[in-house]
């Protein structure tokens, strides 16, 4: 597929991830405040601040026509994980 399929994938896999992170971090931060503790991000909310980060890395990543000096690598690897 084209390198525009590609990136559609991962961005909406980033939107999902983003979603998921937004929910249950607000969750988490009303749970410390109902409780009365200061939050702290459960390995959870880490977690998807990691899959975050991957992803819009990812999305981010040039090709060879938009100026890399090499592909990244073959789409199925990149979207094993969403397929």
């Amino acid at each position: 597929p084209a390198v525009e399929i590609v990136r559609r994938c991962l961005c909406r896999a980033l939107e999902q991830a983003e979603a998921e992170l937004k929910k249950t971090e607000s969750r988490e931060r009303k749970q410390a405040a109902e409780e009365d503790y200061s939050y702290s991000p459960t390995g959870k909310v880490l977690a998807l601040q990691q899959r975050v980060l991957e992803l819009r890395n990812a999305v981010a990543v040039q090709y060879k026509h938009e100026g890399a000096i090499q592909n990244p690598g073959p789409w199925r690897d990149r979207l094993r994980e969403w397929l």
